[in-house]
């Protein structure tokens, strides 16, 4: 059963991570609140503050420092200090940063709150529009990257150890290397249906175009696989080459960190990761519905990973 763990072992991490990620938005983040201003507008704004899905003032204290250790200890992500100033209410937010996506939830949230509530709100002028993602589910951007990276794994460190069986004949090698790729066109069906079924997140895309980058994708993630195991020569260096190359994918996808504020050296990075082109096209095809022309650059970059791998393998035979 273990020596075909690429068949069963990448199905037990998608549905583990569509579990952790089943709650698709942040709901009753404690923040603690310290109203010195202590009026009825404040104690107004506290409530409804509180009466949001996203934020629960767990806490009502009655100092700075006391809210600050607070949010060192972790009891609470942030805290809201309310102050009167030249008679107008005004409200100051500290969020522990540490905790990229809780804090910026809880910054859009509680300015949303402030902007609807205060009869002066600040920049009354500006009305922010959401483009994509307008429900901000964090699971819309997070879950798509991260079980294709899980996909990566499983193909890269397939498609090394597939250069060291040995095989009767070059039919048997080739007939085995197309069951591999059809499992993992199966384990990419299933997270479709998990994303697209389950999770119900939407796809304004070309279902044809996306197949065919699925298809792309796994001849890609397969030859380097199999390029790596032309160079390490043995099966466990090939699997400590693989797991440098794929594990910290997610840091390098762009997802959660805009590729283009990434130092060279990560950005290099960026570009050797087989996978990253197919976060690219999902991208597009779910939240923009590009075209096909859009994603000829993507379907470039698959295709020159998936030769690399096939002249290196016609090399070696």
């Amino acid at each position: 059963m273990m020596r075909y763990w690429w068949v069963w072992m990448p199905i037990l991490g998608y549905i583990l991570i569509a579990y952790i990620m089943s709650a698709q938005q942040l709901t009753h983040l404690n923040v603690a609140v310290v109203d010195l201003a202590n009026s009825q507008q404040s104690r107004s704004f506290i409530r409804a503050m509180d009466a949001t899905p996203t934020v629960t003032v767990s806490h009502r204290l009655e100092s700075v420092a006391r809210a600050k250790a607070m949010v060192a200890s972790g009891d609470v992500y942030a805290f809201v200090h309310i102050n009167e100033y030249r008679s107008d209410l005004k409200a100051d937010l500290f969020y522990n940063a540490q905790f990229s996506l809780i804090g910026k939830t809880i910054a859009a949230t509680i300015s949303q709150v402030w902007q609807s509530f205060s009869p002066t709100p600040q920049l009354a002028g500006l009305q922010l529009t959401a483009l994509y993602n307008t429900g901000r589910n964090y699971g819309a951007f997070l879950l798509p990257a991260l079980l294709l990276a899980i996909w990566q794994i499983a193909m890269v460190a397939s498609g090394a150890l597939f250069m060291f069986n040995d095989y009767k004949s070059s039919s048997v090698q080739h007939r085995s290397l197309l069951v591999r790729a059809a499992t993992f066109a199966g384990h990419a069906a299933v997270i479709a249906y998990i994303l697209f079924g389950l999770f119900g997140f939407w796809f304004r895309g070309s279902v044809i175009a996306y197949a065919f980058s699925i298809m792309l994708s796994i001849a890609a993630c397969l030859s380097i696989g199999m390029l790596i195991a032309i160079i390490a020569k043995e099966p466990v260096r090939s699997l400590s080459f693989c797991a440098v190359l794929t594990a910290p994918a997610f840091a390098f996808m762009g997802v959660s960190f805009p590729v283009g504020a990434m130092p060279s050296f990560a950005q290099f990075w960026h570009h050797l990761i087989p996978i990253n082109p197919m976060i690219t096209i999902t991208t597009k095809q779910m939240h923009y519905g590009s075209d096909v022309i859009g994603l000829w650059p993507q379907w470039l970059a698959l295709a020159c990973f998936a030769l690399v791998g096939m002249i290196a393998w016609r090399q070696k035979h």
